[in-house]
């Protein structure tokens, strides 16, 4: 396989959990750091053909309810697919179109990223400064200690949102960016800045303050200002969700055969992390600025898309390695802005762009964007695959939890391997699958289902603590302080599964 770097934007806008990597990036290094050299072309495929064959497979996917949404494929700087499937309004019946606008989740951090590094390149804003320089009210511990680079690469120790005492209930409602701020950096590290990778969604809350703080103007003016009306992107803004917006998609999730509007959020507060809507084609314009390096400088614009060893540069994952050998961004079926999905897949080598946004938040678009990557190779299409996830969810509630434990034992290895970001098919889909039923009050239902991941992923903190929380909805205190001890126990460091267990204590 030809090996030339993909560059992801992963929306990772996961308020319920947070990853902790070792390796995280380094403090900025002088001068721009080298890129893999570019592959040799590959041979050219028909586009008419690409066409087809991509329209085939995001048709198979929506018929199996695996993706209702729009999608843009380029090819050698060109697009060679643009279409739409399934429904922005289920109750008026109205379609997705290529201009629908869909809430984007972590999307926006490429943004921001931007944003930010369109500062540094004016000298407003230096990647190695302290980040109390520029937001003074924050303690000393985070103030002086965290930069910058921290901020744009998760390795600050910022505790991500949603998690600890008040948090949750917090952020039900309007924080103002001071509010946010202040409650964010209230908190104590989580390790030393600079040391480890842990994704936050704090940490880019943090980089939107500080863009205002520096240019004196909202987050929201400044995104518009500086690249969404340059670039023309005109469908695309940073989400009032109060205001009427025309071609606004609403988001659904499918919980074990029924579709259902996916529970409502407060957008504000997800700030400059997750808070922004495009549509497919305004995020065609932006990929366009971004491979003709329009908007920054060649050593920035390296910089942006430079890997840590955990694989991320700036907004972007970074894949040097995987089958899209390129960066990617992708927001996940776990993703803070529930009922949405979305991936920016790109592989500048070879001109090749995937973007694929989704207003049904139940499974994951990844699997499409790689078999979308192997048409573009040349591959041909495969139909996709039923999921075993939700086959298996449904047999631990027919049939119980050891039924389904033997059966998960006759799946692939690469199945019930639980990669520690994002979770496996099987571990990520059964735990969404049980919160699902939890916020449906079907609270037996949803605690075998935890019970069933706690055994079969016995090191996996995060199913211990879903199970202590369906123990606790169920009145079982006690089980509940068994699986809140047992996820600190496996991760000590996360500050989520200790404020769980001193909640439960407390009670």
């Amino acid at each position: 396989m030809n090996h030339c770097r993909l560059l992801v934007t992963v929306s990772f806008s996961l308020i319920a959990a947070g990853v902790c990597i070792a390796g995280a990036p380094q403090e900025p290094a002088v001068g721009p750091q080298p890129i893999a050299p570019d592959a040799p072309d590959a041979a050219p495929v028909d586009p008419a053909l690409l066409k087809a064959q991509i329209g085939e497979l995001l048709q198979a996917y929506h018929e199996q309810r695996h993706f209702d949404g729009a999608a843009l494929i380029a090819d050698d700087g060109k697009v060679v697919y643009q279409g739409a499937f399934g429904l922005a309004n289920a109750d008026w019946k109205v379609p997705n179109g290529v201009d629908t606008r869909f809430r984007v989740g972590a999307i926006t951090k490429q943004f921001t990223a931007m944003l930010v590094l369109l500062l540094v390149q004016e000298g407003k804003l230096e990647l190695g400064a302290p980040i109390g320089r520029y937001l003074p009210r924050l303690t000393a511990e985070i103030g002086d200690k965290v930069t910058i680079h921290h901020l744009l690469g998760h390795a600050s120790g910022i505790p991500p949102l949603g998690t600890g005492p008040g948090w949750q209930a917090d952020l039900r409602h309007h924080l103002s960016v001071d509010e946010l701020v202040a409650r964010i950096g209230s908190r104590a590290l989580e390790f030393e800045p600079g040391t480890e990778f842990r994704y936050s969604n704090a940490g880019y809350c943090l980089l939107g303050a500080i863009v205002e703080a520096v240019t004196g103007k909202t987050f929201g003016e400044v995104l518009r200002g500086r690249i969404l009306e340059p670039l023309q992107m005109h469908d695309s803004g940073y989400d009032d969700q109060d205001a009427v917006l025309e071609n606004r998609a609403t988001g659904y999730e499918l919980l074990l055969g029924g579709r259902r509007l996916a529970p409502w959020t407060e957008m504000s507060n997800h700030f400059s992390s997750d808070g922004m809507y495009s549509t497919v084609l305004d995020l065609w314009k932006w990929e366009q600025a971004l491979r003709s390096g329009r908007l920054l400088n060649a050593a920035l614009a390296q910089r942006m898309f430079t890997p840590s060893a955990a694989g991320y540069g700036y907004g972007w994952h970074v894949d040097d390695h995987g089958i899209w050998h390129g960066s990617f961004n992708i927001a996940p079926v776990d993703s803070a802005i529930r009922g949405f999905q979305g991936l920016v897949g790109r592989i500048p080598a070879r001109g090749r762009c995937v973007i694929l946004l989704s207003n049904s938040g139940y499974a994951s678009v990844a699997d499409a964007a790689m078999q979308i990557a192997d048409i573009l190779e040349g591959k041909g299409p495969q139909t996709p695959a039923p999921r075993p996830a939700w086959a298996l969810a449904q047999t631990i509630l027919d049939d119980g939890i050891e039924v389904a434990l033997a059966r998960l034992v006759e799946l692939p290895q690469s199945l019930r391997e639980t990669p520690r970001l994002p979770p496996g098919e099987i571990e990520g889909t059964i735990d969404l699958l049980g919160f699902r039923l939890l916020a449906q009050r079907r609270v037996a239902e949803a605690t075998s289902l935890f019970e069933f991941n706690a055994r079969a992923f016995l090191k996996s903190a995060m199913r211990w603590d879903s199970l202590g929380e369906a123990h606790l909805q169920a009145g079982n205190r006690d089980l509940a302080l068994q699986s809140f001890r047992t996820a600190v126990e496996l991760e000590p460091w996360s500050a989520r599964a200790k404020a769980r267990l001193a909640k439960a204590e407390a009670q």
